[in-house]
């Protein structure tokens, strides 16, 4: 009897091994699920580790993702080792401005920095799950010389702003929701691909309608006001000492222009025009109503930017930024 148990044991392992080799082989070594992250004093409790790369799936890409020695998404073409000689553009945001399913080189700094190339070095401030409270602790912390470009995200900074201590736990460089099980979890089943698959698949399956961006939904009219009165607010506290260094943007929520993707979203139907607007100096939605294949601006099957998404938006802050450096 005890010989069956150790031999069906035995047997297990050996299947989960080989199930696991199985999966790394597939994906080519990549990850399910980001370990790039490192905790921060700040909420939501984490930012990104400095000198970190990662080969990773999302939305049906392998994209390769790294960071710099200063713990940000690396920009493509900035040298941040170089004597600096040019002014420094800061551009912060959430998983939008990450790049969330895009390779290095395909993100919105990236992007800007080959566009104004010999006029700035970008830097990326981008990390997923962040919202404005985290966007002003970074603000504050950077030179009032500096240029900075807040680009939000339409479909959840307002919904991020009801919690200001919103906090996550970071273990082995992957961001985990706080619990005892998430404190006590090994490394080692932390990588382990075969887990990281069953958590996808576990969230696909019980994920629900998404909740429709705040400003969207029919009877939120108050609560959207006060949560973008309470994002100007915000921004009140660094903005006088960059007097005209603060710019802003936004990622368009993929339901303005997608009907069939409406249908993710909770409680339906939208509204046509928006009770309140994002701050915007670049004219991004008139952007974005140009392209007659909108869902290419989009990932498949995700709400994130696509390369030709995340091009457009770049080439709007160009167009808002670049006259001011040239006026300095």
């Amino acid at each position: 009897m005890v010989r069956l148990a150790l031999a069906a044991v035995v047997g297990l392992v050996l299947l989960a091994v080989g199930i696991e080799a199985w999966l790394r082989v597939s994906l080519d070594g990549g990850e399910l699920d980001l370990s790039l992250y490192a905790p921060a004093p700040f909420t939501p409790g984490y930012r990104l580790a400095a000198d970190s790369s990662s080969l990773a799936w999302i939305a049906g890409r392998a994209v390769r993702l790294s960071t710099d020695s200063d713990g940000n998404r690396t920009t493509v073409g900035f040298d941040g080792a170089a004597v600096k000689t040019r002014p420094t553009l800061h551009i912060v945001g959430d998983s939008g401005v990450f790049g969330w399913g895009l390779a290095d080189e395909e993100t919105i700094a990236s992007r800007v920095q080959r566009l104004l190339e010999g006029q700035v070095e970008v830097v990326n401030h981008g990390v997923p799950g962040w919202g404005a409270y985290s966007y002003v602790s970074v603000i504050e912390r950077l030179p009032a010389s500096d240029w900075v470009v807040v680009i939000h995200s339409e479909m959840n900074d307002l919904w991020d702003l009801y919690d200001p201590d919103r906090r996550a736990l970071v273990r082995c460089g992957y961001v985990l929701s706080v619990s005892a099980v998430s404190e006590r979890t090994p490394c080692f089943l932390l990588d382990a691909r075969s887990l990281q698959l069953l958590k996808r698949r576990i969230f696909l399956a019980e994920r629900g309608p998404r909740y429709m961006p705040l400003h969207f939904q029919r009877y939120s009219t108050a609560a959207a006001g006060v949560m973008m009165h309470r994002l100007h607010g915000l921004y009140r506290r660094s903005g006088p000492a960059r007097s005209n260094r603060l710019l802003f943007t936004f990622v368009p929520w993929e339901g303005r222009y997608l009907p069939d993707r409406r249908a993710l979203y909770y409680p339906a139907p939208p509204l046509d025009t928006p009770h309140v607007a994002y701050p915007d100096g670049c004219g991004v939605l008139e952007r974005f109503e140009r392209f007659d294949d909108k869902a290419g601006l989009f990932l498949t099957g995700d709400e994130h930017l696509s390369p030709l998404g995340a091009e457009v938006l770049a080439e709007c802050v160009v167009d808002m930024i670049e006259p001011r450096l040239e006026a300095g």
